[in-house]
């Protein structure tokens, strides 16, 4: 069944969220965007199924860390996809 929305996907199943904890979260909720089909609307109001999409995210406890983070996983996708 194709998810309409990321909010579909429940975020984190923990009530305290660490980092850990939300690493985790968003590595689920990366996979299942790339694995499953959803449906988004188009510029001219059509609805699209797209089949899959993938995101880099950076996580910390503060700004600064997250987009440390953030620019590491860039880099890595960017390795990853020249090989």
């Amino acid at each position: 069944m194709p998810i309409s929305t990321v909010r579909d996907i429940p975020l984190c199943p923990y009530q305290e969220k660490s980092c850990v904890d939300l690493l985790l979260a968003m590595l689920i909720k990366q996979r299942v965007l790339r694995d499953q089909p959803f449906v988004v609307s188009s510029l001219e109001g059509r609805l699209v199924t797209v089949n899959g999409a993938d995101f880099c995210f950076g996580i910390g406890t503060n700004l600064e860390e997250a987009e440390v983070s953030l620019k590491n996983q860039k880099e890595l996708r960017k390795t990853s996809q020249q090989r």
